[in-house]
């Protein structure tokens, strides 16, 4: 992954919250949630093996938008969190990489970024819809806590 691929996402992940808040906010949310519905139809028909850190990065995305919305972690937790999403991230983009060889490495991150997108707006809108306390979403933060202590030298 070159540092550009990884500042661009990088950067896609810091700045979800101000995409609603662009004069075509609701346009793009319903395109970027159109693209969400597509590309999880077409991982039905894929192994779970093939796509192991793209799923990863999936619940790394969905697990960091809840706890944004519904927990105050530590900064140490934060920091093991956001260390540990940098190390999936960039797997992700590898196992891209390799099922797509013919795509530019800059498409490729800039995809990541908009599934990023994608998968966190819908993830607010369950949790506006749900609240914090819902069950679902309680499972989700439980698995932020989990992904904070992961250590990627023991492996998924």
């Amino acid at each position: 992954m070159t540092i550009l691929s990884f500042i661009n996402i990088k950067f896609f992940r810091l700045n979800l919250v101000g995409l609603t808040s662009l004069p075509n906010g609701k346009f793009v949310l319903s395109m970027m949630l159109t693209i969400l519905s597509s590309t999880s139809h077409a991982a039905e028909y894929q192994t779970i093996e093939k796509n192991k850190m793209l799923n990863a990065f999936d619940q790394f995305v969905v697990s960091e938008t809840a706890a944004k919305n519904c927990l105050l972690p530590s900064q140490e937790e934060f920091s093991k969190f956001d260390a540990n999403f940098d190390v999936v991230s960039n797997f992700a983009f590898l196992e891209m990489s390799q099922q797509f060889p013919y795509i530019q490495q800059q498409k490729i991150s800039e995809t990541l970024a908009l599934k990023a997108r994608a998968l966190s707006l819908r993830t607010e809108h369950k949790i506006k819809a749900r609240g914090c306390q819902d069950p679902a979403i309680q499972a989700i933060l439980q698995r932020y806590q989990m992904q904070a202590r992961w250590e990627p030298a023991i492996g998924f």
